[in-house]
């Protein structure tokens, strides 16, 4: 919505310099929790996880000025990290114009630009597995004393799990320095889109191209007459 009224103000002249913004995340307030993935014998994430990247990534917006490193705020974010589970990570820093990622596993980006005004892939990260559907991960695993209050919590079926695939030894603990790193600069109206393989392994990327193509022609479309009416409003 805030690049639909960008957008807006620009073709209306109420904006004579465009201004790059880096926006802060959002990440849902929800409860933690432990689980496990059957199929691929590993844990997954956890809220808390994600929560903790988020606050560790905060000190990235004290100063636009300031180089910040995504590898040094992935690794100080697993660092603090103390719910159960694993996940991929992708960190993207915006440092003035040029952007620089830390990659790790199968999470992407993708980066679009424009071209005879058309998105085109500029720049996509790629896949870090140890054999399929084993991407590279970051974990922490629970000790036996955790497994004793899961046991004590009534929750006997879920710790005998976790037992069976401790034992087994599949479990990927990657460190953050294990991360893929890419520097690239962007231009304005630029698009990166950052996604797990939950958006990657149902969409390809040239059907994700089409989409961001089709929305911006329906904004470029409507922007013009809405621009209008808003001019006219404010007289």
């Amino acid at each position: 919505m805030q690049e639909c009224e960008h957008e807006l103000r620009r073709v209306a002249g109420l904006e004579k310099e465009s201004t790059a913004v880096l926006k802060k995340s959002l990440i849902p307030k929800e409860e933690s929790y432990v689980g496990l993935d059957f199929q691929e014998n590993t844990l997954y994430t956890t809220k808390e996880t994600e929560e903790d990247c988020s606050e560790s990534a905060k000190y990235s917006r004290k100063s636009f000025e300031q180089q910040v490193d995504p590898l040094a705020v992935l690794s100080k974010a697993y660092a603090r990290a103390k719910a159960i589970g694993s996940s991929t990570a992708s960190v993207v820093v915006l440092n003035g114009s040029t952007v620089e990622v830390a990659n790790l596993g199968d999470s992407t980006f993708l980066h679009l630009s424009l071209e005879n005004k058309q998105y085109v892939v500029a720049n996509i990260s790629k896949e870090q597995q140890h054999e399929f559907n084993v991407p590279y991960q970051l974990a922490r695993l629970p000790d036996a004393s955790y497994l004793v209050e899961m046991k004590l919590g009534g929750r006997i079926k879920e710790a005998s799990r976790l037992e069976r695939i401790l034992a087994g030894g599949k479990i990927c603990r990657d460190a953050p320095e294990s991360s893929d790193r890419y520097r690239f600069e962007v231009a304005s109206e630029d698009v990166v889109i950052l996604g797990t393989d939950g958006l990657f392994d149902n969409l390809s990327v040239e059907e994700i191209r089409k989409v961001v193509n089709d929305c911006v022609a329906s904004v470029r479309k409507i922007t013009p007459r809405v621009a209008k009416v808003l001019l006219t409003s404010e007289k």
